[in-house]
């Protein structure tokens, strides 16, 4: 679960860097946030630029959705895979 945590934060901190590079801290107070869980985390930041990370994400994912999805909405396999195709 921290691992799928940590590569959540990790992207959504990315992507907020990429479209906001001057003001994202300003524009989105949470990002501060974010980076302290990422800070207290005994996992390592995960390599956004890596080619691995959106394999090792989409396979935590399917992880997460396999062992709770039942307590919710269990997702299909292609919907996990049309979610993970947005990820360049």
């Amino acid at each position: 679960m921290e691992k799928l945590i940590n590569h959540y934060v990790a992207y959504h901190i990315y992507l907020l860097s990429t479209l906001f590079p001057k003001n994202a801290e300003e524009k989105f107070p949470g990002i501060t946030r974010m980076k302290k869980t990422l800070f207290q985390s005994t996992e390592s930041e995960p390599d956004i630029k890596s080619p691995e990370f959106k394999e090792n994400y989409k396979e935590l994912f399917v992880k997460f959705n396999e062992e709770y999805g039942k307590y919710g909405k269990v997702l299909k396999e292609e919907t996990i895979t049309a979610l993970f195709s947005q990820i360049h």
